[in-house]
């Protein structure tokens, strides 16, 4: 018993010592809210606000390359509020049949449609080009161009920008309802499959020999034939937009 007597004397003054830290806090945090108390409800609502803005402009940082991935931001236009947040149909269930944009002699609509037609060609000759050579480097036919801002403007992939401002501007020449409808919807499935593409990590080809970089990437057949069937899928989008404008 005389050895525990020390323990117990310091365990004592331990737990005295902590009952003062609490007592400590809990007057700091009693003066705080007591403070808050009596500053002016609007200088509360500026403090609280600043806060808020702070957390929103961290938020934005974070969400911008998504946002951008998926279109919405870089094109509010292609996409529209409704079109994207509630038409969830896939390539299969739009159907163009009896749908056209009635003939326009706007010079931009026809730009609009040229261009979309060039890209679609342009995406369906890389898919032969990639069935000659499972190696061959198609960064130029995707315009791979590295960004340390893909979120902006002046970071988003050449030939996607170009997809999305024809979009805009077919967009305004289709009538509204079921028309308008089923184009913002391509639109949206187009820049949706684009990225696709892009995340791909078999498609584009690094410096030095190919057969040491993406080029392992194409050896098993499965995935050989996946980035095919991305590539067909943007094709087939584009080339359904057209089906509405001829």
């Amino acid at each position: 018993m005389a050895g525990s007597s020390p323990k117990l004397g310091g365990a004592a003054p331990r737990r005295a010592g902590r009952a003062a830290g609490l007592a400590a806090a809990l007057a700091l945090t009693s003066a705080f809210v007591a403070l808050s108390a009596s500053l002016p409800a609007d200088s509360r609502s500026r403090a609280f606000a600043s806060s808020a803005t702070a957390d929103s402009s961290r938020r934005s940082l974070l969400l911008a390359g998504t946002a951008a991935g998926l279109g919405a931001a870089a094109s509010p236009g292609l996409a529209g509020a409704n079109a994207y947040n509630t038409d969830l149909r896939t390539l299969k269930e739009i159907d163009p049949t009896g749908k056209k944009i009635p003939a326009s002699s706007s010079e931009d609509f026809q730009k609009a449609v040229v261009k979309i037609k060039e890209i679609a060609n342009r995406t369906d000759f890389a898919i032969k080009r990639l069935r000659m050579d499972r190696y061959m480097d198609l960064d130029i036919d995707f315009a791979i161009v590295a960004s340390s801002t893909p979120w902006l403007e002046s970071g988003v992939n050449p030939i996607l920008r170009d997809v999305r401002k024809a979009f805009e501007v077919i967009i305004a020449a289709a009538p509204e309802g079921p028309v308008r409808q089923d184009v913002q919807r391509l639109g949206v499935l187009a820049d949706a499959q684009f990225y696709t593409i892009l995340r791909n990590k078999a498609l584009s080809a690094p410096a030095g020999t190919p057969a040491l970089g993406f080029g392992l990437l194409r050896e098993g057949d499965t995935t050989f034939a996946k980035l095919q069937v991305q590539i067909r899928t943007f094709t087939n989008i584009l080339e359904k937009v057209v089906e509405y404008c001829e």
